[in-house]
């Protein structure tokens, strides 16, 4: 009785020891990223950008603002008169790490799923590309942008 006794207390330390995931693996602490990467990746990526193809049939303009830990996104498409607002997003300031930001949107029932790359471009561009399916036509358009 007393083995047996020690046997389960054994075990039990074993298995608290080695974690509840049954491979005994512990995982690594995950690792935010140094603030002063974050902070000049987001600093390249703040302002207003403005399409480079002033005839555009897509996006127009892409205003980027920090507002405390997080960016602020606003997009804007052509349209006639007036540019349309696609309207604003928000993401984490870590989530642009790679120096992209990536953005799902939804008009009418399309899915549009969109990037914008900093390029490691002297003029300090940015590429936005756009993937969505219309009507069953698959499309994917990539166009570069400017800071004004």
């Amino acid at each position: 009785m007393k083995m047996n006794r020690m046997f389960l207390v054994l075990m039990l330390v074993i298995f608290l020891l080695t974690g509840c995931s049954g491979n005994g693996v512990i995982p690594p602490p995950v690792e935010e990223p140094p603030v002063e990467i974050i902070e000049e990746i987001v600093e390249r990526f703040v302002g207003t950008w403005l399409n480079v193809d002033k005839n555009t049939d897509n996006v127009t303009k892409i205003v980027i603002a920090e507002i405390d830990n997080y960016l602020s996104i606003r997009v804007w498409g052509k349209c006639h008169p007036d540019d349309c607002d696609w309207g604003k997003k928000f993401i984490k300031k870590n989530e642009v790490m790679d120096g992209v930001i990536k953005l799902t949107w939804l008009f009418s029932g399309t899915e549009v799923v969109q990037e914008i790359i900093l390029l490691n471009d002297p003029n300090g561009r940015i590429n936005v590309k756009y993937d969505y399916n219309y009507l069953g036509i698959e499309s994917n358009v990539t166009e570069a942008m400017y800071k004004s």
